[in-house]
């Protein structure tokens, strides 16, 4: 069946995202390229699905946080977002 290669593709990005949380490894999670739809998994936009536009940092911070689209009420909005709160979508 075609299902068993997807699926077993899919475990093993899941266990490698899942690696990457529990070291807590926040340059790994900040390695998106523009465009990439990325799904909030917790938080304000828990199960929000948002378009990735840059990394940022903001001042004092000591990592970098996710910038990315966002629709709220039929308009777009940018939202900074831990990089631990957010997975590759696809």
């Amino acid at each position: 069946m075609h299902l068993r290669p997807f699926r077993a593709r899919l475990d093993d990005d899941n266990a490698k995202a899942m690696k990457i949380i529990d070291e807590g490894d926040k340059r790994a999670m900040c390695e998106f390229k523009p465009g990439d739809v990325l799904e909030i998994i917790s938080g304000s936009f828990a199960d929000q699905c948002v378009e990735f536009c840059r990394s940022v940092r903001e001042a004092g911070a000591p990592f970098d946080l996710v910038e990315a689209e966002v629709e709220v009420f039929g308009q777009k909005a940018r939202v900074r977002v831990d990089p631990l709160d957010v997975k590759r979508v696809g």
